[in-house]
This record gives C-alpha cells, sequence and structure tokens, in this order.
C-alpha cells in the first residue's frame, strides 16, 4: 500500500465513523424534536441548529481550518460531536438544539479538515473525485446510521436518550481512533481567519447557487419532510427507520455513481434529470398510502439526494485553478444551502407535512433549471507557439524570424 493510501485509509474510517455518529440521531432529529413538544419549525430549528456553526466555520475558516494540523483537528471535530450528542441525550428541546449545535462546531472542523485533505492533490486542482470518496465515507456512516438506532432503540424506552447516548460512544472511539492513526502533510500556509484567497477564479454565482440549492434538497426535503410526512402517515419507529435507511444506501450509491462519472458526459444535464426524478419520487411519496409505497419512495429519493451533492462539487472542484479557493466557496454555499433548507421546510411544515412535502417540487424544478443554465466547463486554453501565429502574407526571406515577419 502507497504512503498515500496509507493517510487516506485511516481518514476514510474516521469519517464514516463521524457519519455514523451522526446517522444515529440525524435523520430523527425533527421527530424527536416534535416528540420533545417542538412545533414543526421548531424542528426544522432543531435541524438547522447544526449547520450554524458549520456556515460560520466556512465563511471565517476557510484559510484556516485545512491548514490546521490534521490529526488533532479531527480528534478534536470527533470530541466536539460526541459532547454534543452527550449533551443532547439529556432529552430536552433546549438540550437537543445545543447539542446539535456543538456538533455543528465538530462538523465543521471535519469537513474542513478531512474534507480538504482527501480532496486535495498536494494543492493541485482536480479534485472531484476525491471529495467524492470523503462523501461517501461520511455518507456510507450515516446510511448505516438508522440501522443501528433500531438496535439501541429499547422498546418504551426514551429514544432520545438511546440515540444521541450511542451516538457518543461512536464519536468518542473514533476520535480515539484518529488520535493514534490519522496522518496529514504540513501545510504551507499559516491559518488565518476570513473569507477564501483570492489565488484564482472564484466559482460562478450560478455554480455556487446551484451547490447551496443541491443541499437545501438534502437538509430541508430528506432529512426534515420526509421524517415528518413518515410520521403523519403514522408509521412507526422501526418503519420510518427502515425507510431512511433505504434512503440512505440509494443515496451512497448514487454519490458514488455521481462522483465517477466520465467528464465528457454533461454534469449539468445529470443535475437537471436527477432533478427531475426528484420531482417523481415526491409525488411516489405522498401518493403512497402504505408502507412499501412510503419504503420504495424512499430509496428512489435517495438517488437525487446524492447526486445533487456530488455532481455541484465535481463541476466546481474539477474545474478549479486554485483548489483551496474552489472548495472554500463551495463549502460556504452548500453550507449555507444545508441551513436554509431546514429552516425553510420547518415554516412550510406548518401548513402539514404532506402540503410541505407537494411545495417542494418546485424548488426541484428550479434547480434542475438552474443546473442548465449554468455555462459549460471551460477548455483549458494553450497558448499558440508563435510559429502559428505568422501570417501567411508577410513576407519572409531566409534569414527573417518568425517574430521578424509579425505585423
Amino acid at each position: 500500500m502507497s504512503s498515500a493510501a496509507q493517510r487516506r485509509t485511516p481518514l476514510l474510517v474516521v469519517t464514516a465513523g463521524s457519519g455514523l455518529a451522526l446517522g444515529l440521531t440525524g435523520p430523527l432529529v425533527p421527530v424527536l424534536a416534535v416528540d420533545l413538544g417542538a412545533t414543526a419549525f421548531g424542528a426544522g430549528a432543531a435541524v438547522a441548529a447544526l449547520q450554524v456553526p458549520v456556515v460560520v466555520l466556512g465563511l471565517l475558516g476557510s484559510r484556516w481550518t485545512p491548514r490546521l494540523p490534521l490529526r488533532r483537528t479531527v480528534t478534536a471535530s470527533l470530541a466536539l460531536c460526541a459532547a454534543g450528542a452527550a449533551l443532547a441525550a439529556l432529552a430536552a428541546y433546549p438540550a437537543l438544539v445545543a447539542g446539535r449545535a456543538l456538533q455543528g462546531v465538530g462538523v465543521g472542523l471535519l469537513t474542513g479538515a478531512a474534507g480538504y485533505a482527501l480532496t486535495s492533490r498536494g494543492g493541485r486542482a482536480g479534485g472531484g473525485a476525491g471529495f467524492g470518496s470523503f462523501q461517501s465515507a461520511w455518507f456510507a456512516g450515516i446510511a448505516a446510521g438508522p440501522v443501528a438506532a433500531l438496535a439501541v432503540a429499547v422498546p418504551g424506552g426514551d429514544l432520545v436518550t438511546a440515540t444521541f447516548t450511542a451516538a457518543a460512544a461512536v464519536a468518542t472511539a473514533a476520535a480515539v481512533l484518529a488520535a493514534a492513526a490519522v496522518r496529514g502533510e504540513r501545510a504551507p500556509h499559516r491559518p488565518r481567519l476570513g473569507l477564501p484567497e483570492r489565488r484564482g477564479p472564484r466559482p460562478s454565482r450560478r455554480l455556487l447557487l446551484l451547490s447551496g440549492a443541491g443541499q437545501a434538497t438534502r437538509s430541508g426535503l430528506a432529512v426534515t419532510v420526509v421524517p415528518l410526512v413518515g410520521v403523519g402517515d403514522g408509521l412507526g419507529t422501526g418503519t420510518l427507520l427502515l425507510a431512511l435507511t433505504a434512503l440512505g444506501v440509494a443515496d451512497v450509491l448514487a454519490m458514488l455513481a455521481a462522483s465517477r462519472l466520465p467528464a465528457r458526459l454533461d454534469r449539468r444535464l445529470a443535475m437537471a434529470l436527477s432533478c427531475a426524478w426528484g420531482v417523481v419520487c415526491v409525488g411516489l411519496i405522498g401518493l403512497g398510502s402504505t408502507t412499501p409505497a412510503f419504503v420504495l419512495g424512499c430509496a428512489a429519493l435517495g438517488a437525487t439526494v446524492g447526486s445533487t451533492w456530488v455532481l455541484p462539487a465535481a463541476l466546481v472542484l474539477d474545474s478549479a485553478q486554485h483548489l483551496e479557493t474552489a472548495f472554500g466557496w463551495y463549502r460556504i454555499a452548500c453550507d449555507t444551502g444545508l441551513l436554509l433548507g431546514a429552516l425553510a421546510a420547518g415554516l412550510l411544515a406548518l401548513a402539514g407535512p404532506a402540503a410541505a412535502l407537494a411545495w417542494w417540487s418546485a424548488p426541484l424544478v428550479a434547480t434542475g433549471v438552474l443546473a442548465l443554465a449554468v455555462p459549460r466547463r471551460p477548455t483549458p486554453h494553450t497558448p499558440t507557439p508563435a510559429v502559428h501565429l505568422v501570417p501567411r502574407t508577410a513576407p519572409r526571406t531566409a534569414g527573417t524570424t518568425p517574430e521578424e515577419a509579425l505585423p
């Protein structure tokens, strides 16, 4: 195994462990918030609480987090995730929100440090596939979370305490592994607070907006509205966890497929088709009055959720001239989308989960149209040798150089 692979493997393992710690509770957060007495908007706010510190770290830490010592940063991020889960296990709505916010600090550090380390190829651009491996490892853990939650949930017991306690244990184990096994290269630049440096052109506004819209689909539709719809349909905890597991598995498979999409294919069109498929899935979930229909609809929706995350990332990172700049702006855009998507879902759910589900077709259609409006990836410019710039009509003699023949 190469030295690069030896550095990547422990990082992927602890990333999956972090995903499992979040997946044990994340898909159930809106349901748990309602059980603790929150309104539908309060459920969306509980989901969004994790994203607020992530957005702040994205805005202020784009030149800071990726340059910190990798092992210490990843270990600290997992320790914060464990502490946040332990706080949320107190089974009170304020503690749930505060614990989620503390977990958000850990997630922001992990995404900035581990995500950049797995994406970077010695600081060069072209990291779409590398970021896909980070996302796939993280969401493989998240996809396994609902099954693990079903295993630790004691019939008749407190689901909040059981799942968050298990999440704290998993995050603690991942932190110990990170402290022992994660290795990273020394950052060439000193950490600084602030927005990403302008070492290269910033990704286009349309592309950044597309990245945020794709993430809003995840936090608003898949993480907030769909679980509330399941509860509104009278599904039990076991059935709901089964449906969310199916969504998570399809999500990870879609990430793997989308991150390996050949460059010759139009990722913009793939994004638009994925959004169109999402509209179909929303109809299937909304019309399905039986448990199999709901589970099937969630599994089908996973293809849209995974694609709408990975495809914009590939468009941003594979065409970047300076990876740190592009990665920083991408993180800001997608984290803002995650935050706003959860809050928007909470507002829509005030009219009922079923209505919120139906209304979410409009953002999906708008995201698909926006994907088609994003400019194609520019072809790298190769300077033409001066000899080819000599006009055919220019007077030349045997002693005339190409430069002398230029007008």
